[in-house]
């Protein structure tokens, strides 16, 4: 079944949401980013949000380390920075997520985590923070874990064999 038909969106719909690298070697294919469109979609409607443009740029640590320095001013290796663009406090998703493929690769083997498991769990805790999770106290890391397992579920009833499946 086509992910858009699960949630009840057409396909047009899924094109606010765009996929980049940057400084590094990493292949993303369109049967890839559908689903993944599909789902990112599925989430903002059950969290009330729509989304208007969404980018989502692959990166290595070494570049990630420079945005993370350059706008947030911490010397530190991260997973996923998110730089939300909306004007107004408005229930709309815009803005860029950048996520480090190699802190992907590290912490899904610390995690004991499939890649692709572990690469859209950033994805997901990103846009988290974008509808305004925060996972800097322990009541609200708790919260902002529910959801991510809630919609990490969603993503996987979405796509077929996703369990079984995991090659990238």
């Amino acid at each position: 079944m086509d992910p858009c038909e699960i949630v009840g969106m057409t396909p047009r719909g899924v094109e606010k949401i765009f996929f980049f690298t940057q400084d590094v070697d990493f292949l993303w294919s369109e049967d890839q980013a559908r689903p993944v469109r599909v789902w990112i979609h599925a989430v903002a409607k059950a969290e009330r949000y729509v989304v208007v443009h969404l980018n989502v740029i692959f990166c290595s640590d070494i570049f990630l380390l420079g945005v993370n320095k350059l706008y947030l001013k911490h010397d530190t290796l991260t997973d996923v920075i998110a730089f939300d663009h909306k004007s107004s406090a408005s229930r709309v998703l815009e803005g860029d997520l950048y996520i480090s493929v190699e802190r992907v690769q590290e912490n899904a083997q610390v995690f004991g985590r499939f890649f692709r498991e572990e690469l859209h769990h950033v994805m997901l805790h990103g846009l988290l923070h974008f509808m305004g999770y925060d996972d800097k106290r322990p009541g609200d890391r708790r919260m902002m874990r529910a959801k991510e397992q809630t919609y990490g579920q969603l993503l996987a009833s979405m796509m077929p064999n996703y369990d079984v499946d995991q090659t990238n």
